[in-house]
């Protein structure tokens, strides 16, 4: 009779063990699938915040830029700007759609990146009248040109200190 009640005892422990073990199973499952998602939406929550506009766009990249600088995230002992958007993405500084480089109409391109600075480009996927194109270097000015690609030598659109500047709209 005791043996009896011990093997009992064991395939109660037995299935007790297996049932734990599924249950940690689906609770880690269901946790993977929620950080998924959550990341997800974060991603989006941001997009929908700031990749709204070029501009603002630009102004998160000189964020990022700052960001992999200063704590030097591509590990070289260099306080140097990225070189690329895939650069930003590795280091977690953008999202893979930004770092894809196409956001809501516009190309985006790092142009050049070092210790020095770096230059960034938002080019309308299909340039014409009244869609400008910008341009934005390490010092945060942006610089706009009406229906192409804009650089270093077009009006100031925007001025970190000065704010919009922009005459020709």
């Amino acid at each position: 009779m005791i043996a009896l009640m011990a093997k009992g005892k064991e395939r109660r422990q037995a299935r007790y063990r297996i049932y734990s073990t599924v249950a940690a199973a689906l609770i880690l499952g269901l946790a993977t699938v929620a950080l998924v998602v959550f990341r997800q939406v974060g991603e989006s929550q941001l997009e929908e915040r700031v990749y709204v506009s070029p501009p603002k766009t630009l102004q998160h990249l000189a964020k990022a830029q700052q960001r992999f600088r200063t704590q030097d995230l591509d590990g070289d002992g260099q306080p140097n700007f990225a070189t690329s958007l895939a650069a930003l993405e590795d280091a977690q500084c953008i999202t893979s759609r930004l770092a894809s480089g196409e956001v809501q109409g516009y190309a985006y391109a790092i142009e050049h990146g070092d210790l020095m600075g770096y230059a960034i480009t938002a080019t309308p996927l299909s340039p014409r009248p009244g869609l400008l194109g910008f341009y934005m270097d390490q010092t945060g000015v942006i610089r706009a040109r009406d229906g192409a690609r804009a650089d270093a030598d077009c009006e100031i659109y925007y001025h970190p200190v000065h704010g919009q500047l922009w005459a020709s709209r």
